[in-house]
């Protein structure tokens, strides 16, 4: 590999420059390579890899604090004590600081994202790799610690994100509550089903599957924001002349619901109070005020927190604690506690099933399958049964991967549901008895 000259010219920056603009992200050769492989990439990992920018931050950044100078400055000053004594409780704390994520890619996963980049020339050209720079000679050297180099490639690597649309698609997507949630529970599901999934394939293969897995975090999402119903104390979204909290128009309503995922503006006063007395005059002034408040506030210890208007929270709201969001309120008791049991229920519906799937011996019935199928592709294209055992194998395997993906699919369902049901009546329970204690003060 060639030297990093030490004063770079101009020719070397831009080319630098240009070369990080049309590269794409590293992250995107790993997932490339997975999905050659036959798996499914994790809906985490698909979706940070749209932006050079994240994949960028990720290469730079330690994947964990225990990797960073200042905790070996920690570390080295505690006591070498057994982990078991008094003395070591110390170390035991420390060490659980250090397992603190802070979002870079782990070392073994840098050293395989290289090396499949090193792999040949047209991919050193094609991916972007935040420790080496292009020379003009068409090699590469390290980049090392050139604060023009590492300038250079921070530019071309920007460029390229604002080009793409990289991080605004994230943001986009994440823009509603409850692409948030689907993304979690599709994450959960992915996660669940790795002890069980054959050939890197998915134990839930279908998209349409893992989609409708997500329901009850969707739904409970939904419910918490107010998009399924119109909550106490608000207009609908299109009201009647007559009674704003009702509609003339229930198609538009819903489709604006569902579809637009829109909700109802707070009644006046007056009218808000008759549904919901528990909440005197100056709470709803100040929740209103709360609710266009553009002003940062970083501190959440005084109550209260909010990021340019766009992400803030309080603990004294009109539906108790919350997180609002992009001006979707999320009550903790109503929204976030049946969404997070959603995804909790999913992920144990799939380990439940892919247990179940394994005990029977579905899951080694479809190795047995695949290697059939994969015995039968390797035969003589001049052998009479080649294709007719290509065909019939390959459908009893697309087959039986159904029922196995139909089967998590069903107990993820079933245990999402039961999960959203049981944490929605408990934070029901618990915002009930929160308005009743509002109407006694």
């Amino acid at each position: 590999m060639a030297e990093l000259p030490r004063n770079l010219g101009y020719d070397d920056l831009k080319n630098i420059l240009k070369q990080a603009f049309l590269s794409e992200p590293l992250g995107r050769a790993g997932i490339e390579d997975y999905i050659k492989a036959g798996g499914e990439v994790s809906p985490y990992q698909a979706m940070l890899g749209r932006s050079s920018l994240i994949d960028y931050a990720r290469q730079v950044l330690p994947d964990k604090l225990a990797n960073t100078n200042w905790y070996a400055n920690l570390e080295s000053k505690l006591p070498d004590a057994d982990l078991k004594t008094v003395s070591g409780v110390r170390r035991r704390l420390a060490n659980q600081i250090g397992e603190i994520p802070l979002g870079g890619y782990g070392a073994a996963e840098k050293k395989k994202l290289s090396d499949l980049r090193m792999d040949n020339l047209r991919a050193q050209n094609k991916y972007i790799d935040a420790s080496k720079v292009p020379l003009t000679t068409g090699q590469y050297a390290d980049i090392g610690d050139s604060f023009s180099a590492r300038a250079a490639q921070t530019a071309g690597v920007v460029g390229r994100d604002i080009a793409t649309d990289g991080l605004r698609n994230i943001w986009w997507f994440l823009n509603a509550p409850q692409a948030v949630a689907q993304i979690a529970a599709l994450q959960g599901i992915h996660q669940a089903g790795k002890p069980y999934t054959v050939q890197n394939r998915p134990l839930v293969g279908r998209g349409a599957l893992r989609l409708a897995a997500t329901a009850p975090a969707v739904i409970a999402m939904s419910t918490g924001i107010g998009n399924i119903g119109r909550p106490a104390g608000y207009k609908a979204i299109l009201p009647s002349d007559e009674d704003p909290r009702k509609t003339d128009s229930p198609v538009g309503e819903l489709l604006s619901r569902y579809f637009l995922g829109r909700t109802g503006r707070l009644l006046p006063y007056d009218e808000f109070a008759k549904e919901r007395p528990d909440v005197d005059k100056g709470e709803y002034q100040r929740y209103k005020a709360y609710q266009f408040n553009k002003q940062t506030d970083l501190n959440p210890l005084d109550g209260d927190f909010n990021i340019l208007g766009a992400l803030r929270g309080t603990t004294e709201g009109i539906h108790g604690p919350e997180i609002n969001f992009m001006g979707k309120a999320i009550p903790a008791l109503t929204g976030i506690l049946p969404t997070a049991a959603a995804v909790m229920g999913i992920r144990k519906g799939i380990r439940k099933a892919g247990k179940r799937l394994q005990e029977r011996g579905d899951l080694d019935m479809v190795k047995k399958l695949e290697k059939e199928y994969n015995q039968a592709k390797a035969m003589p294209k001049d052998n009479d049964d080649r294709e007719r055992l290509i065909d019939e194998l390959g459908t009893d395997l697309d087959k039986l991967r159904d029922e196995n993906s139909i089967e998590a699919a069903k107990q993820a369902l079933l245990y999402g549901s039961g999960y959203t049901t049981a944490a929605a009546l408990t934070g029901q329970a618990l915002e009930s008895i929160r308005r009743d204690m509002g109407r006694e003060d």
